[in-house]
């Protein structure tokens, strides 16, 4: 077995990312990450060679689902689709989670996200009752089933937990 270790700074830790392969490649999406590597708004993306193992960052554009983590991927006819999982999103200087059930679709040779309707609306409740670290009060999480559209709740893209 061989282990590949990148620099950081080309390729930075990556939990709760999905791995899909596409031909000689695998494209990585998604992180939690670091608290303070986070780019809010932004989906961290990366291409890894798997003929000689260079990773590379993929620059794409268009209507991403923004930094999400624990979600699903599968490729789709050229494209990778995203869905369900979390978000992290800055609000008023403070970082929220969000549980988003929506679906983007990254187009492999555009490099272009988009959004995929999809037209049912359900709801699933998840209440978490447990304390938090430090004493403070506990919190509820609300986790709503979203259109692929998306509801502008307190996260921009999901339903805040």
């Amino acid at each position: 077995m061989q282990i590949f270790g990148y620099p950081e700074m080309l390729f930075p830790p990556t939990d709760f990312h999905t791995a899909t392969v596409v031909g000689d490649h695998v494209y990585v999406i998604g992180s939690l990450g670091y608290p303070h590597t986070r780019r809010f708004g932004e989906t961290p993306v990366f291409r890894l060679d798997l003929r000689d193992f260079h990773i590379e960052p993929v620059v794409a554009r268009g209507d991403e689902p923004g930094w999400i983590s624990r979600h699903r991927a599968r490729l789709d006819q050229g494209r990778i689709l995203v869905s369900d999982g979390e978000l992290s999103d800055l609000q008023d200087g403070e970082e929220r989670y969000c549980s988003f059930a929506g679906t983007y679709a990254l187009d492999l040779v555009s490099l272009l996200w988009s959004r995929v309707p999809n037209p049912t609306v359900t709801q699933r409740p998840r209440i978490d009752s447990g304390a938090r670290k430090g004493g403070k009060r506990p919190r509820q999480r609300l986790r709503l089933g979203i259109d692929g559209w998306g509801l502008q709740a307190p996260c921009s893209k999901g339903k805040e937990m």
